[in-house]
């Protein structure tokens, strides 16, 4: 719930600042995510398990970006 709900302030924030980059978009939600994680995984071992599912997948993303803005370097375009 936490998380939802922090996301979606953070969306909103982002939007009213026009700020369109889906990059930092992603990095601010990470962020947001690792921060959660390290908070809420005390709590309870299953809310500890989907967490990590969760940085999981944003770690792949991140990757993913990160190799896409790569090759745009690299490629030169």
């Amino acid at each position: 719930m936490a998380l939802a709900v922090l996301f979606s302030v953070i969306n909103v924030i982002m939007a009213i600042g026009d700020n369109k980059s889906l990059d930092a978009h992603f990095t601010v939600l990470v962020i947001a995510s690792l921060v959660v994680t390290l908070l809420f995984a005390y709590f309870s071992p299953k809310v500890r398990k989907t967490l990590n599912a969760l940085t999981f997948a944003f770690f792949v993303g991140f990757l993913v970006i990160v190799v896409l803005r790569a090759r745009d370097v690299l490629v030169g375009s």
